[in-house]
């Protein structure tokens, strides 16, 4: 047995509750997916792009981006990633 019955949905003012618990909930969810897709997108970030606050990494859009950072991570490669043999960065098609 529902809370609010079917002749009571018809009102402007239930119509107003439901559209301002919609709107919350919604702007909850909001709150909650953009952090963690923003930690997500950072797990992958290199020095190079570190400081780049956005979802979707800049490297997966544009080709030079993609040549910058694999040119920075390619020139500061420190020694204990060699020694190592561990990758300098975490960028598609680099062989190291």
């Amino acid at each position: 047995m529902p809370i609010i019955s079917k002749g009571g949905r018809k009102s402007w003012k239930v119509r107003f509750i439901y559209l301002m618990l919609y709107t919350v909930l919604i702007l909850g969810t909001i709150t909650m997916v953009y952090p963690f897709l923003l930690m997500l997108s950072s797990s992958v970030a290199s020095p190079f792009d570190f400081d780049d606050l956005s979802i979707i990494p800049k490297y997966l859009k544009n080709d030079d981006a993609l040549l910058k950072k694999w040119f920075f991570c390619a020139l500061f490669r420190s020694e204990a990633d060699t020694r190592n043999n561990r990758p300098p960065c975490a960028v598609k098609g680099n062989p190291a």
